[in-house]
This record gives structure tokens, sequence and C-alpha cells, in this order.
């Protein structure tokens, strides 16, 4: 029963997942024809993603209520609390250099390819942490 209950959330959020990886692989498509067909740079293509990104972030964190992001209310510098500073901007710095090498990837190996590489990487984790870090 409690199966049957949680089903309309599954089919919710499987729809959810698949509209977002819709919208990611479309994204990825136009960075690959601006970077292909109209020679826009890697770089120029990050820092525009980035912008946008920075501006949509710097104006949820300003402007939207609190309700809406349930931010905890010990959360008040935007470049993390000083017990998580070191770990968010590592984590940030990580990001930026995967993010990096994705979009070169996408330039030289097929979008399919790349997305399918990519989209596996969850699963190779797992199995890394069964074999290397002997997690149950």
């Amino acid at each position: 029963q409690l199966q049957m209950m949680s089903a309309p959330n599954d089919a919710g959020g499987m729809a959810l997942i698949t509209l977002g990886c819709l919208l990611l692989s479309t994204g990825y498509a136009i960075l690959k024809y601006l970077m292909t067909e109209l020679n826009v740079s890697l770089f120029e293509c990050i820092v525009v993603t980035h912008g946008l990104q920075h501006a949509l972030a710097w104006m949820l964190w300003l402007c939207c209520p609190r309700w809406l992001l349930a931010r905890h209310s010990s959360h008040v510098h935007w470049f993390g609390e000083r017990d998580e500073r070191r770990n968010l901007w590592l984590r940030g710095l990580l990001y930026f250099i995967d993010l990096y090498l994705y979009y070169y990837g996408i330039t030289i190996v097929n979008l399919g390819d790349v997305e399918t590489i990519y989209l596996l990487i969850p699963l190779l984790v797992a199995i890394g942490g069964k074999l290397f870090l002997r997690d149950p």
C-alpha cells in the first residue's frame, strides 16, 4: 500500500527529471552549435552561462522571500559560512574544471556520446565506491 501511495510522486519526479535532461541537452546542443559553427570560444560560452547563473543566484539571494528559498536563518553569507567555506570553494573550483572539460569534450566528440558518458558517472562512482572504498 505504501508503494501505491508514492506512485504519483514517482511519476511526477520522473517527468521532471526527463524535462530537466531535455533542457540540459538542448542547452548543450546550442553551446555546441555556438562553438563549432559560429566559432564562439569555449571561454566565452562559460563566462556567459556562468554570468547568467550568477545574476539569477544574486536575484534569488537578495530579492526572494525566505519561504521560497527555505534558507536557514544562520546562512547569511553568499560565499559560505566560516565552517563550510573551504569545502564550498573547493567544490566550486572542481565544478568549473568539470564544466570546462565537458564543454571542450562537446566540441570534439559527438554530443550523444558525451551525454552518455556524463550520465554514466553516478553509476561509475557507485561501482568505484564499492570496489575502492569498500562501501556496503
